[in-house]
């Protein structure tokens, strides 16, 4: 049966000022006017229900994500008292859903993603759920067709053609291939047989933690204990206490890039990770100037700005390739070619402004 998990625990700190500690970027809105969140929540809904659906977020937001998607069981609703990286978080939902239902498929996906139409994403996820009925041991991940020599996402070297269902093409994975910088990534697209890493996987829970026992052998040995107390009432006593000891590593490192049996579906559906403010430049349409703006702005001689006004009026001039941020208490001003950078800063700021 297909289940799914949302990750929806980060911080996203590029967004600074407009995401913080108490409103994190999965909260944020991004030309639909409803939190990331809850359209990926929406997104799957025609497809799985609320009760096969787990959110994992970070303790101090599991208030929000229950007034925010209330069609989700409570107890569906995991709140990881540290943050540990994505291995610790997958392998906590394989270890519940496993637990529930022992021929648990899980799609795993982050909550802070544009995906449109959901038509095609949910017929990626049937396509992926039936590549598993003839493959069960593989680990599928969803790649995306390069439109331009990205140096802010993940590659992934496709192989040989195994499978197609769904009108999805699914191939051996070749390897995978870190952020490159901008003369590899051209070489990447020249080549030819390179997608986007998504983020977005599929597989059973039994596999992923099979998985994880042979590379993340002591990951593996503490999620057995919480499973030996997942319907006790020791459960969250020991969650609490044990989930920060857990070794911090991403699961695409810990597992996916030394795996044997891995796949990518070739994907078909338009994606965005949103991973700055620049993302703001696919996502908003420009005035003559270049300019991209959110809320109220005001420009004299001033070109190929970013703007987001959410706390007021902002007024720019003469200025070029800037990116504003403006919220009640704080402002973000910085070059284009900084954006990567916002997160540096945030570290250096008193906590009651991060």
């Amino acid at each position: 049966m297909l289940h799914a998990v949302i990750m929806a625990g980060g911080a996203g700190t590029r967004f600074w000022p407009a995401s913080r500690a108490a409103r994190p970027k999965q909260l944020l809105s991004f030309g639909s006017g409803r939190p990331m969140v809850e359209e990926s929540l929406d997104r799957i809904g025609d497809l799985v229900p609320p009760e096969r659906i787990l959110i994992m977020t970070n303790a101090e937001y599991v208030g929000l994500m229950a007034d925010l998607l209330p069609e989700v069981p409570r107890s569906n609703i995991l709140g990881e008292p540290a943050c540990r990286d994505t291995a610790p978080c997958v392998g906590l939902a394989a270890t519940i859903l496993a637990a529930r239902d022992p021929d648990a498929v899980m799609a795993v996906m982050p909550s802070d993603h544009l995906i449109a139409p959901k038509e095609l994403f949910v017929g990626s996820l049937l396509a992926a759920e039936s590549f598993l009925k003839t493959r069960p041991a593989t680990l599928v991940t969803f790649g995306i067709e390069p439109t331009a020599p990205a140096t802010g996402y993940g590659y992934i070297k496709q192989a040989e053609k195994i499978h197609q269902a769904e009108g999805i093409a699914f191939y051996d994975v070749e390897g995978f291939r870190e952020k490159p910088d901008e003369i590899t990534a051209r070489s990447f697209l020249d080549e030819g047989g390179y997608l986007w890493n998504s983020g977005v996987f599929v597989w059973r829970a039994d596999t992923i933690l099979d998985k994880i026992k042979n590379y993340i052998p002591r990951l593996h040995l503490k999620l057995g204990l919480l499973a030996e107390r997942i319907d006790s009432a020791q459960f969250d006593t020991l969650f609490e206490e044990l989930y920060p000891t857990l070794e911090k590593i991403s699961i695409d490192y810990g597992v996916m890039e030394k795996a044997a049996h891995r796949a990518v579906a070739a994907v078909k559906y338009s994606w965005d990770d949103v991973g700055s403010w620049q993302s703001l430049e696919r996502l908003i349409a420009s005035d003559e100037k270049g300019n991209r703006v959110q809320g109220p702005c005001e420009t004299i001689d001033a070109s190929n700005l970013i703007v987001s006004a959410r706390g007021g009026m902002v007024a720019a001039i003469g200025v070029d390739d800037l990116i504003i941020v403006h919220t009640p208490d704080a402002t973000l001003v910085c070059k284009k070619g900084d954006a990567q950078s916002v997160k540096k800063i945030v570290d250096r700021l008193p906590p009651e402004f991060r």
